[in-house]
């Protein structure tokens, strides 16, 4: 199986099967593209893990998706399969009537479709242990990265300036301050922004300078979320920016 990169994106519809007695009012419809030229893929395998345990599955129709209706609130796992291709897998916590919509990308990582080698993790530099899930999570492949090298050449840049040339990402400013957005994601809905280890507002994100951060993680959806990220977080759905600072615990600052 290959590993591949989800997007993701979010939006709201209606519920499957009847797996428990209650609350059935809720649901998740699934889209799935090819990686390469975005179009629908159809009979392409959706696998959902209830919040009960056990799996269900169906294939996608001609327009690439797959509605499971008439779901429980509850947190349910999705991954597609696609010609043995396997996404990594998104996690809802559905709430009642509510209706999701996740997007998956699925196709070879390169020209031609190979097997990954198995993955070996290097340690973080001893000069930033606190770096530790950074320098894991960048080796999954999972995500937009820049690291110190990348931030030494834009030395005084803000963030939003920073991350403006990365895939799938739009600033909008209002003077001075400007926050980058997920261009999938719903209008007005802000991805979350992690310091460190703590959720900040987007507004006191955008005011930390290159020179402040040691690297930038950028997921684009639930889909690509790592889960240690997603939590009791429900803005997530529109995407994550993680930043670490150069000194651990680094406050940006206030107008």
């Amino acid at each position: 199986m290959h590993p591949v990169t989800p997007l993701l994106c979010l939006a709201l519809l209606s519920g499957s099967g009847a797996f428990l007695e209650g609350q059935q009012r809720s649901s998740i419809v699934v889209l799935v593209r090819d990686r390469a030229s975005l179009d629908p893929l159809a009979a392409a395998r959706i696998t959902l893990t209830l919040p009960a345990g056990g799996d269900t599955s169906a294939v996608t129709d001609t327009s690439g998706r797959h509605a499971f209706r008439r779901l429980r609130p509850g947190a349910y796992t999705i991954k597609a399969t696609w010609k043995e291709l396997v996404s990594h897998p998104a996690t809802i916590q559905l709430a009642d009537r509510e209706e999701v919509e996740v997007e998956f990308t699925v196709g070879p990582l390169g020209p031609e479709p190979t097997r990954l080698p198995e993955l070996t993790v290097a340690a973080p530099s001893p000069h930033r242990p606190f770096m530790l899930q950074f320098d894991e999570r960048r080796a999954l492949g999972i995500g937009q990265f820049l690291t110190r090298e990348d931030l030494e050449a834009r030395s005084g840049a803000s963030l939003g300036e920073l991350l403006r040339p990365l895939r799938g990402i739009r600033v909008s400013c209002r003077g001075a301050t400007c926050i980058p957005y997920i261009q999938r994601a719903p209008a007005g809905c802000a991805p979350i922004f992690v310091l460190d280890d703590s959720e900040v507002e987007p507004v006191l994100a955008a005011r930390l300078r290159a020179d402040d951060i040691e690297g930038i993680e950028v997921y684009a959806g639930l889909s690509q979320v790592p889960l240690e990220l997603v939590g009791d977080r429900r803005q997530v759905r529109c995407g994550a920016i993680v930043v670490w600072t150069r000194r651990p615990g680094l406050k940006p600052p206030r107008p």
